[in-house]
């Protein structure tokens, strides 16, 4: 079994002896206001019979989209009350592709008056390194 957190590039394989009930647990790993990404590798019946687990434990969210404001919802209870979690909106205009920040904030409460007409797309975290894991959640401001 090898499993470590990938956005610290910190991974450490143990050899986990088989048991009857063969579980093991990786609740060390997923704590509440902490972010991780693990990749989970096991062996199956056989020399080659290989399997791998790729376990997000990030906020995940729900939208709330007014006339005027973007109100951001933690899904996940892990990080509901988080107190260094942070708000990034990215909008892109018609014609781009390309998406760009906006507005960053502390507080799950975004303002758009700004951005209509524009799609765009929230996301939260609370480290630096796991940006390029972050959930977005889209949405079209009218």
């Amino acid at each position: 079994l090898c499993w470590g957190d990938t956005m610290a590039r910190n991974f450490a394989c143990y050899r986990v002896m088989e048991s009857v009930s063969n579980q093991f647990s990786l609740s060390p790993y997923l704590l509440p206001c902490k972010e991780a990404v693990l990749l989970v590798e096991y062996e199956g019946l056989g020399k080659d019979d290989v399997h791998n687990l790729t376990i997000e434990h990030t906020p995940h969210l729900n939208i709330t989209l007014n006339d005027t404001h973007v109100i951001v919802d933690i899904q996940n209870k892990d990080f509901q009350s988080c107190p260094d979690l942070k708000y990034e909106l990215q909008c892109r205009a018609p014609e781009s592709d390309t998406y760009r920040s906006v507005v960053n904030l502390t507080w799950p409460v975004i303002s758009v008056e700004n951005y209509q007409g524009m799609e765009c797309r929230v996301r939260a975290w609370i480290e630096e390194d796991v940006l390029p894991m972050a959930n977005f959640a889209l949405l079209n401001i009218p």
